[in-house]
C-alpha cells in the first residue's frame, strides 16, 4: 500500500529561514515517503506546490484555528 506523511508547520510571525528573497518564512512542509515510492513523492509535492501558488490558499493554511482545519484544507480537491 502506497503511504504518505505531511508534516506542517505554520507561524504566523514568520522565521527567519536564510531565503533568497529575505523574507521570513511562514509555512514549512515536511514529506516523508517510504525510498522506494519516489512516484508517489513527486506526485505528493506536485499536488500541494499546485495549492501553495494560491496565496488565498496559503492565507487559509495561515489563518488556520486547528490541524484539523489544516488537513482539511490540504485534502480539499
Amino acid at each position: 500500500m502506497k503511504q504518505c506523511c505531511i508534516g506542517i508547520g505554520v507561524s504566523k510571525q514568520g522565521i527567519d529561514y536564510d531565503a533568497i528573497d529575505g523574507e521570513k518564512v511562514h509555512l514549512i512542509f515536511m514529506l516523508a515517503i517510504e525510498g522506494h515510492e519516489a512516484d508517489l513523492h513527486l506526485q505528493a509535492l506536485a499536488a500541494l506546490s499546485r495549492k501553495l501558488i494560491h496565496e488565498d490558499f496559503r492565507e487559509k493554511l495561515l489563518n488556520a484555528s486547528s490541524k484539523e482545519e489544516i488537513f482539511e484544507l490540504i485534502c480539499e480537491e
